[in-house]
């Protein structure tokens, strides 16, 4: 129960993440954009960067403005990615959209590890980590759904409608996202 909102948070935060994983070098191929590797270059390279950087952001300026920021930057990237035709303009918008990931998820590991109950810790994380599975699989579902019905750009924009509700659903529920030192 303690970790609860921090699963949450974490399975919203990741739930567009097949979109960007998956369905960017397909929807690059459409455009016309070659030599796509190098994205999922710069996309690894920002999260493997973006996690122990931007992580200590959530310690400095609250866990309730961090998870904000996240979903704020991968809503963007979801939006931005919708308005290129170009590897740069993609590369642009997967950097945003992997540091909102590395911002938000680390804020949500950060806070699902302070309210676990010491004596029950392990089974907590162990709890709380199931989120990132289960949001992939049904983001999966989701996104691959999305494609079928209203092709890549739609796919793109019903899942910015998705992060902005979690957004909504995270500004709703900041003051129960601070960290408890707050």
């Amino acid at each position: 129960r303690d970790i609860l909102l921090p699963s949450i948070i974490l399975f919203w935060l990741n739930i567009s993440l097949p979109s960007i994983t998956n369905f960017s070098v397909l929807y690059a191929r459409d455009l016309g954009v070659m030599n796509f590797g190098t994205f999922f270059i710069v996309l690894g390279v920002t999260s493997l960067l973006g996690c122990p950087l931007l992580g200590r952001l959530s310690d400095k300026f609250g866990r309730d403005r961090s998870i904000a920021a996240g979903f704020v930057l991968q809503l963007a990237a979801l939006l931005l990615i919708t308005t290129v035709a170009n590897l740069f303009g993609m590369i642009i918008a997967g950097a945003l959209y992997m540091m909102g990931n590395a911002l938000g998820s680390s804020t949500t590991l950060a806070l699902a590890a302070e309210r676990a109950d010491p004596r029950r810790r392990g089974k907590a994380m162990a709890t709380f980590s199931v989120a990132y599975p289960l949001s992939y699989g049904v983001g999966s579902l989701i996104t691959g759904s999305a494609v079928e019905v209203a092709g890549y750009t739609g796919m793109f924009l019903v899942l910015a409608a998705v992060q902005a509700l979690g957004l909504i659903f995270a500004l709703i529920n900041a003051a129960n996202l601070r960290s408890q030192a707050q």
